[in-house]
């Protein structure tokens, strides 16, 4: 594929084109997934709801990412 004069520019001054479909589709799924912060927010009710009982963090975790992720599919 043929590179664009201002991709060009960009390349040899060491930076990436403004945009791209690859750029643009990376920040969208990076707008779209759950901060570290709201995963444990949400991690922890749900290990509240359990009753607090231990040993269940990693799928207290993966739940809480999982339903997050849900949530702003649907949203």
């Amino acid at each position: 594929m043929a590179k664009t004069a201002k991709s060009k520019k960009a390349e040899a001054a060491g930076k990436q084109p403004a945009t791209s479909p690859a750029s643009v589709s990376e920040q969208s799924v990076a707008a779209n997934e759950p901060t570290h912060e709201e995963i444990k927010q949400r991690a922890y009710s749900i290990y509240l709801l359990r009753g607090g009982a231990d040993g269940h963090d990693l799928d207290d975790w993966l739940q809480a990412e999982r339903e997050i992720r849900e949530a702003r599919s649907k949203s």
